[in-house]
Order: C-alpha cells, then structure tokens, then sequence
C-alpha cells in the first residue's frame, strides 16, 4: 500500500474481508442449510463496519498528536488486527455453535462457556490444550501479518486523510467540505438503511453471525446467570450424537407428557409427599437420570407440545398455531 495511492491497499484489504464473509455463508449453507441470503448479507454488513473502523482510523491519524507518536502506526495494526481476529474467532465459534445447537453464537453464550473452553474442547474430541493451541494459531498469524504491515497501512491512511496530499479526502478546503458531507450523509444513510432492515427485514439478516451475536437467546431470561445453559448443551450434544439410523427394532421411545405438573411436587424430585413412586424407584435402582433443568418454550400448552413434537421452538411456531 504506498502512499501516493492509498485506495488500492484500503481497497484490497476490503476484498479480502469480504471474501472470507462470502466463504463462510457458503459454508454454512452448505453444512446447516442457513440461507444463501447470507452471501449476500454478510459482505454488506462486514463492509459497513470495515467502512466504519476505516473512518475512525483516519480521523485518529489526522490527529497530530496522535500521529507523530512513535507507536501510531502499531496501535493502528494491533486495532485492525485484533478486529479481524474477532471476526475469525465469531466464525468459527459460530459454526461450532451451529453444529451442537442448531443455531448462532450470541453473546449471552459466549459469555457463559468463554470459562469453560473445556466443555467446548470436549464437545469437538478435543483436549483442553489443543484447543487453546488452536486458537492461538489462528490469533497469532493474523498479528504478525497486521504488524509486518504497519508501515504501508499506517502511510496508507496519511495519504487518505491528511490535508495536501493529491488523493487525500481533505486537499483543501472544497475538497474537504465536500468529503465531510458525503461521509455524514452516507453514515446518516448507512444508519437509516440498518434500522429499516433490522424491523422490516429481519428475515434478511437472520442467520447472520454479527447479528445473531446480539440476539440473545429466550432462556436467559429466566435464567441470566446461565445455570440451565451448560445443562442444555450437553443435551443437545447427545441428541446429535444418538444414533438416528438405527434399526427400527433397536428403537423404543415412549414419550409421556403430562400437562401442569410441577417438579416441586414430585417426589422423586424431592416433595415431601410419594407423589411419583414409580419414578422415584426408578432413580434409586439406577435405570432413570434426574433431569435437574428443563423449561418449557411456550407457556400454553398447545405450542409447548407443538414445540416438543415438531422439535421447534421459534415464534414463527405461534403464528402458525394461530396465537
């Protein structure tokens, strides 16, 4: 990227951002069928906030004070770096996310199991240290690239901002005027454009992994702290792992539902009263688990059944059932 023309670095650094947005909603469509909308989503908003962090870097080497510190041009590579490592770290939690629960990775899960990077080792057929070693192989090449390149990225983006240069945004005033009314009107536009899509076109940018970050799941709503979560995910790695193909003979499922019943009124949950004797016989002789968290994905019980015969648990299943 040399200074004289910053654009095709800033440009080329865009495209390779996007290229891995695009490869990774394939891969998710291919592997979890989640919408070829993706690939075109995920650039769009991946280009937003390269375009976005692109305007924040600039206007931080405009800063002469900034600029003229010996360390500038490393804090803006460790900044970019640490952005991509971000994004490659949501990928690939994603589809970890994908492959266990059926679903993205929110930040409400990845603050609860970031702790418990053993769970997640286990889950893969992994030790603990190699996944750790994994991670950091795919952190540590991405600073050492973003470092070896500090120099042609940090002039990059002088010659784009600074004020007399021939392919600078602010050559002189005019120049600059007008660069700072575009810039603002197209934030103003890019911002609008979000907010629309995200009420009326949700649909669009469902499945995508920076969106689905910040939707958090339904359970932590009752359950913040994530007590039922580690509980559920190791449900949901058994339910992947039962053998579906097994011969119909070999199967014998009875599925008992019962409407109303609470487990503070179970014996063999601990009530005080022989509520559930057989139940209760069942678990002392070792031929039946406790299930100590389980909730419900409805509060009425037509969709609670729904949900747990049809294995879905969304609220288009509402509309649906006409409620």
């Amino acid at each position: 990227m040399t200074a004289g023309k910053p654009w095709k670095g800033l440009i080329a650094l865009w495209g390779v951002h996007a290229a891995g947005s695009v490869l990774f909603a394939v891969v998710l469509d291919v592997s979890f069928a989640s919408g070829k909308h993706l690939i075109l989503a995920g650039p769009l908003l991946v280009s937003g906030i390269f375009l976005g962090f692109s305007l924040l870097l600039g206007l931080a080497v405009r800063c002469r004070a900034f600029r003229e510190r010996w360390f500038a041009r490393y804090a803006i590579a460790v900044v970019c770096a640490t952005g991509t490592s971000l994004l490659v770290l949501l990928y690939i939690t994603d589809y970890v996310c994908n492959a266990a629960w059926g679903g993205n990775a929110t930040l409400d899960l990845i603050l609860v199991f970031a702790p418990q990077l053993s769970v997640v080792a286990r889950s893969l057929g992994l030790p603990a240290a190699a996944l750790y070693l994994a991670i950091a192989g795919m952190i540590v090449p991405v600073f050492v690239a973003y470092l070896c390149l500090s120099n042609r990225l940090f002039e990059g983006l002088q010659a784009a901002v600074r004020a007399g240069g021939p392919y600078s945004l602010f050559r002189d005033r005019r120049r600059g005027r007008l660069s700072t009314a575009a810039l603002t009107a197209g934030t103003a536009v890019l911002l609008s454009v979000a907010f629309v899509s995200m009420h009326w076109l949700g649909a669009f940018w469902q499945g995508d992994p920076i969106v689905g970050l910040f939707q958090s799941r339904r359970i932590f709503q009752s359950d913040p702290r994530g007590k039922v979560l580690p509980v559920e995910y190791e449900s949901a790695l058994a339910m992947r792992n039962y053998p579906l193909r097994a011969p119909s003979s070999q199967m014998h499922i009875i599925i008992i539902v019962v409407d109303s019943l609470r487990a503070d009124h179970m014996g063999v949950y601990g009530y005080e009263r022989p509520t559930t004797p057989f139940l209760s016989r069942m678990v002392a002789e070792g031929r039946m688990r406790q299930v100590r968290a389980a909730m419900a994905p409805y509060a009425c019980s037509l969709g609670a059944a729904f949900a747990l015969l049809t294995s879905r648990a969304d609220l288009n299943l509402g509309k649906e059932l006409g409620y």
